[in-house]
């Protein structure tokens, strides 16, 4: 399937049909409010006393997930009994470096390069102090080495970076696994996490190899280390804190632009800054860690075992809270802490009627159809029964605006739609899931997601 074509320096093809234009907030607010007065009286229909009385609850604080208590990622995705752990330098970023064969080869070094020229043609939402936004919102990652996520590396070193202390004579901190995980989560909370849970590490998530080919080995060692020829962790490492930082959305509503681009690598700067802030904070009451952006283990397994969100049909992590609108990060440890558990809220038959995000994805790299054993490419795990992108495709088109994109996310109904702080909806879809169409549509006469002007950002 060819990926849609678009004029040099026009982006309003990315719309999908769909007009770029500003939708008065008073009649988006008249819509979401008539649409839930009668969504509540159809939902109401042939139900019991206990159902309606749950349904008369508009305006509370309801309940917006379950909990799945002795369930793991693995069952809910379900695993293949001969999965092998991903190798890291098979992700798209990785091969888009290294592999010539793929379509996305060169896309990352390609995207800098086609910002600056449009820059330089001073486009709209690629101006100058759009490019200066980009820059310094990646300050933190440059700065420190920490990157997108490298591995022992700045932010993220598995070594001390100074701040944690004990005081002379004191042992670490002893507690029990209940305590130190409420310890923990406020600490986290306190430190800058926008979302914090604790799982127990699944090593299947762990890679199999790091960016220069070494494998992960697990080994009864106190502290982890890097040889020439393996990456250590040690088996001690049981319990991972995984973190998600909301990104700005004042900045991603202007996806693709470069304007948006802030909104993307400051996320990037967010989570080392928080992955460090909490590594260090559990380093000083006495235990071990290893911080990890995007390397190392696999964030999304972990982060639903950690009772963040679900897998969505946008490919990523959907949270209740800020949609796919995050950035995640863990911190492995030695900590002895109690687990989290899945949780659920509808968003699989959510994601099957809705498809927004599928329709405004220019590059065509998200699923229309079923879950998939694997991708369209090597750069997809195989072995994990999931929706599949084709994560080239996506990285390709990156390097031909000039952007990380984030269409997807910005009009995901979870990120800033109809399902946004709005406790009666997500109820709805989690316990009536026939009334999803009807949400879907909602959203879309509310016109959330629709793509704002970048000329308006800098006279706001």
């Amino acid at each position: 399937m060819a990926l849609k074509e678009f004029k040099s320096g026009d982006l309003r093809g990315v719309e999908n049909k769909r007009n770029v234009k500003e939708v008065n907030s008073s009649r988006r607010d008249f819509i979401k409010g008539a649409g839930f007065v009668g969504l509540a009286a159809l939902a109401s229909m042939g139900l019991g006393p206990a159902e309606r009385q749950a349904i008369d609850r508009v305006g509370e604080a309801v309940r917006s997930f379950s909990t799945l208590k002795g369930v793991t990622a693995a069952d809910i995705f379900r695993v293949r009994e001969d999965f092998k752990r991903f190798d890291y330098r098979k992700t798209s970023f990785a091969r888009s470096a290294t592999d010539k064969n793929s379509i996305a080869y060169f896309a990352v070094a390609k995207y800098t390069l086609v910002f600056e020229e449009r820059v330089k043609k001073d486009e709209v939402g690629f101006r100058l102090e759009d490019y200066a936004l980009y820059n310094a919102s990646r300050a933190v990652s440059l700065s420190t080495g920490a990157g997108l996520g490298n591995r022992d590396s700045g932010l993220y070193s598995w070594s001390t970076l100074g701040a944690a202390k004990i005081p002379s004579g004191l042992n670490k901190l002893d507690r029990k696994p209940e305590e130190l995980s409420k310890i923990v989560k406020r600490a986290a909370k306190t430190l800058g996490a926008s979302l914090v849970g604790i799982c127990k590490l699944d090593e299947r998530w762990v890679y199999a190899n790091d960016d220069k080919g070494r494998p992960f080995v697990f080994e009864d060692v106190q502290d982890p280390y890097t040889t020439d020829t393996k990456v250590v962790i040690p088996k001690s490492f049981q319990s991972v804190v995984v973190l998600a930082v909301k990104m700005n959305f004042d900045l991603v509503r202007f996806a693709p632009y470069g304007t948006s681009f802030a909104g993307s690598f400051g996320g990037y700067d967010d989570m080392a800054i928080v992955a460090a802030r909490v590594a260090e904070f559990i380093r000083g009451v006495g235990y071990k860690v290893i911080p990890c952006g995007n390397d190392t283990a696999l964030s999304i397994p972990l982060a639903i075992d950690a009772g963040l969100g679900q897998y969505g049909r946008i490919c990523r992590l959907v949270t209740p809270e800020y949609g796919p609108n995050v950035r995640l990060m863990k911190v492995l440890t030695d900590m002895p802490l109690a687990y989290d558990s899945p949780i659920a809220f509808g968003l699989p038959d959510f994601c099957n009627s809705c498809k927004k995000c599928v329709n405004a994805c220019p590059a065509e790299a998200l699923p229309w159809g079923d879950a998939a054993w694997e991708g369209p490419t090597e750069s997809e795990i195989k072995g994990v029964y999931k929706w599949q992108q084709f994560s080239d495709r996506c990285l390709k088109w990156w390097g031909e605006v000039g952007t990380g994109c984030a269409i997807c996310i910005r009009v995901c109904p979870w990120t800033a739609g109809i399902m946004k702080d709005n406790d009666t909806a997500k109820y709805l879809v989690e316990n009536f899931p026939a009334l999803n169409s009807i949400l879907k549509s909602l959203d879309d006469a509310a016109g959330n997601g629709v793509l704002r002007d970048p000329a308006t950002f800098w006279k706001e």
